[in-house]
């Protein structure tokens, strides 16, 4: 029951982190100690998982995807993403600052502990560290475009925004943002969670006839393109993962530690807003600058008890997994 109540967890943890642009769900599996797990896992939807499907061999395929572990997995994930999403959009939006503090001293923490999975350290292993962090910093640099919401980018956005969410480092949500559907995905979300509320009440009250009509045949339809593309991403990707983690396992942990470090400019907590804008959509829009504390006040302190919380939380998470995993040893 331990290690389940843990698995729903950390995947709550994923999805409130994949929520925030700048943070990614695959820290946050990393650093608890079962990326390689997940990589495995959805490595193995394959020709072989789609035959046992449509033989009906449905404990089989179970077994073969690890099905327990991603069952609870999800279940903390969607949980976490449809519970915390308008939470996290109040919180972006008034506590911004304070937000990325805290999530700057949780990756912080957590690139310490990636990089002390890597068994053999070298030169070259060295140079695709610096290479994860110059690749992650350039991406996160990348200024956003406007794109239509035409099938086709829905498309790509979920099958770009899934390879992401699942790089430590880098975010899902903030390739949203670059590729302009970050509102998007939290509106669609959002829309969802109302329609289920609104759906289950119907139900309770008997009236069935209004439950379809709660929710746009059209956004139901761009749902599914979106979710379509984020499956195809995870399955292709998760195979491409899987065999660095074979053959590179060293290398790529540590391109994965500097993914990480060069994600940390786009949630430096000291910012200026330079300039606003108003997109396509009607919406205000704050182009920021990161700039270094230049005076000593209450913010300053606030900002770094924040640091400091992010910090001491991954240590902590560090520290119940490696109890955890050593006593089921």
């Amino acid at each position: 029951m331990i290690e389940k109540v843990s698995l729903f967890l950390k995947g709550f943890g994923m999805g409130a982190a994949n929520i925030i642009p700048g943070v990614s769900g695959g820290t946050i599996a990393l650093i608890t100690g079962i990326y390689e797990r997940l990589i495995a896992a959805l490595h193995n939807f394959d020709y072989q998982a789609v035959k046992l499907f449509f033989k009906f061999k449905f404990k089989k395929l179970y077994e073969k995807v690890d099905g327990s572990f991603l069952a609870l997995l999800i279940l903390g994930v969607v949980v976490s993403t449809f519970t915390l999403a308008k939470l996290m959009k109040y919180l972006l939006e008034y506590h911004e600052t304070l937000l990325f503090a805290f999530f700057f001293g949780l990756i912080l923490a957590s690139i310490i502990i990636v990089m002390k999975r890597v068994k053999n350290w070298n030169v070259l292993i060295f140079f695709w560290f610096i290479v994860g962090a110059i690749a992650a910093y350039l991406i996160t640099s990348s200024k956003s475009i406007n794109t239509p919401d035409t099938a086709l980018y829905i498309f790509l956005s979920g099958f770009i925004a899934i390879i992401a969410m699942i790089l430590p480092g880098i975010s899902g949500s903030y390739i949203l943002l670059i590729l302009g559907k970050y509102k998007f995905a939290i509106v669609l979300v959002s829309s969802l969670t109302s329609y289920f509320k609104n759906a289950v009440v119907g139900v309770f009250k008997g009236d069935f006839s209004k439950i379809i009509s709660l929710f746009p045949a059209s956004e139901i339809g761009l749902t599914i393109i979106f979710l379509v593309g984020c499956v195809l991403g995870l399955v292709i990707f998760s195979k491409l993962l899987n065999w660095l983690f074979k053959r590179y396992h060293d290398s790529t942990i540590s391109v994965l530690a500097g993914f990480m470090l060069g994600s940390l400019n786009i949630i430096w907590p000291w910012k200026v807003i330079i300039d606003t804008y108003i997109d396509p959509r009607g919406v205000e829009k704050k182009i920021q600058e990161n700039i270094f504390p230049t005076e000593i006040d209450q913010m300053f302190f606030y900002i770094i008890g924040y640091i400091v919380a992010g910090f001491v939380v991954v240590y902590l998470i560090e520290k119940f997994s490696y109890i955890g995993s050593k006593k089921k040893t």
